[in-house]
C-alpha cells in the first residue's frame, strides 16, 4: 500500500500567515503541520509516500522533509499541484505514482490522537474498493484538522495536552466521547 499526503490549497482561512507559506507548514504544537499525517502513514506500516502540494512555498517541503529520513524513510515523493484544481485534481497528480496499487490518502492538515493501524488492515482484507474515515467513531481518541485559526490552535492544544500519533491505543491514552465528537473536523481517504 501507498500513502499519500495532500498538502496543497491556498490557506486562505489561515491569511495573513499563509500569504507567505504553505498552511501545511505551519506549527502545530511543537512540529510542522506537515509531519502529523506523514507519522500517520509511516505508524501504519506505509513506507512509500507521496507529497502533492503547490504554491509558492513547494521548495520548502523538499527542504523541511528532505529524502524522509527523519520518518524512517528511505525516499519521499513530491509531485507538484498548479492552481486550485482541488482533491480530485490532487489526486489526478498522484495516479502514475500508485500505479494501480492500494491507496492512503491522508489530508494535510488532519491530525489524530492514535493510529489508523487497525483501518488500514481492514481495508487490505476488504478485497477492493475504498475505505473511507469521515467520524470520529471509526478511531479511537481525538481526530481533527487544523485548517482555522481556531482550529489550529485547537490542535496544538490537543497535541500539547495528550500528544499525536500514538501507537499504544490502550483506554488510558483515549480520550473521552465528548471529546471525540468536539475534535472531529475533518477526514482521511484509506
Amino acid at each position: 500500500m501507498k500513502g499519500i499526503v495532500l498538502a496543497g490549497g491556498l490557506g486562505s482561512r489561515l491569511r495573513p500567515l499563509t500569504a507567505v507559506t504553505n498552511k501545511h507548514l505551519l506549527p502545530v504544537y511543537d512540529k510542522p503541520m506537515i509531519y502529523y499525517p506523514i507519522q500517520t502513514l509511516v505508524n501504519a506500516g506505509i513506507n512509500d509516500i507521496m507529497i502533492v502540494t503547490g504554491g509558492n512555498s513547494a521548495g520548502d517541503f523538499l527542504k523541511l522533509l528532505k529524502n524522509g529520513k527523519d520518518f524512517g524513510l528511505k525516499h519521499l515523493n513530491y509531485t507538484y499541484q498548479e492552481g486550485e484544481g482541488g482533491i480530485a485534481d490532487a489526486l489526478s497528480l498522484a495516479e502514475h505514482f500508485a500505479a494501480g496499487e492500494p491507496v492512503c490518502v491522508v489530508l494535510g492538515d488532519n491530525i489524530i490522537e492514535n493510529n489508523i493501524c487497525k483501518a488500514v488492515r481492514a481495508y487490505r482484507h476488504q478485497g477492493g474498493g475504498a475505505k473511507i474515515l469521515m467520524t470520529w467513531d471509526e478511531l479511537d481518541g481525538w481526530w481533527t484538522d487544523a485548517g482555522t485559526f481556531e482550529s489550529l490552535l485547537h490542535a496544538s492544544t490537543l497535541v500539547a495536552e495528550t500528544g499525536a500519533n500514538k501507537m499504544d491505543s490502550t483506554p488510558a491514552n483515549v480520550a473521552s466521547t465528548a471529546d471525540s465528537k468536539d475534535a472531529a473536523q475533518a477526514g482521511a481517504v484509506v
